[in-house]
């Protein structure tokens, strides 16, 4: 048999995303899917299901699973697009319901895009390191002072507006 990874690596295009393909489509709205572990699959996921779900079965055909892939840059044979159907089809119903594409997308190399409330180590590693009294907070004084470090150099008046333009509570401060 076709390894799928194997498959992969074989067929991955030079410029192809595995995230390429995930920005289109509609939410499944009140869809109950829930993976091996328990989880719920990612909204993205979801989405490019359905997507690519053309004749609204609730489930990918080989030919459907095949333009998705495509579209990912994996150019498969319809053999290999059988294999790779055979390994994730759980069920055995010839088809991949959304919680078994989820886990071929999981396969394929998929991980949610970070928590956007959550901020990046690297923002919060530089505004410790501007918090130099370790408030939790950047004062117009602190702004000016770890931006000037990185030779951006405002004005009082320049911080002030920076610090008001983006003071999400109103208390004078920047916080993360």
């Amino acid at each position: 048999g076709i390894n799928l990874l194997t498959v992969v690596v074989a067929n991955m295009g030079k410029n192809a995303s595995p995230m390429g393909f995930y920005a289109r489509g509609r939410a499944v709205v009140g869809e109950r899917v829930e993976l091996a572990d328990g989880s719920r699959p990612h909204s993205l996921v979801v989405r490019t299901f359905e997507r690519y779900d053309i004749n609204r079965t609730g489930a990918l055909s080989r030919s459907e699973l095949r333009t998705v892939l495509r579209d990912l840059g994996l150019d498969l044979t319809r053999e290999q697009a059988v294999t790779v159907l055979r390994e994730f089809d759980v069920d055995g119903s010839g088809t991949l319901s959304l919680a078994e594409f989820a886990a071929l997308a999981i396969r394929l190399g998929f991980t949610p895009p970070s928590d956007p409330a959550q901020p990046h180590p690297a923002i919060v590693r530089v505004f410790e390191e501007f918090d130099t009294n370790r408030s939790g907070a950047l004062s117009t004084r602190e702004l000016r002072k770890g931006l000037g470090a990185l030779r951006i150099d405002l004005s009082q008046s320049e911080a002030l507006r920076v610090v008001r333009t983006f003071d999400a509570d109103a208390n004078g401060t920047l916080s993360l």
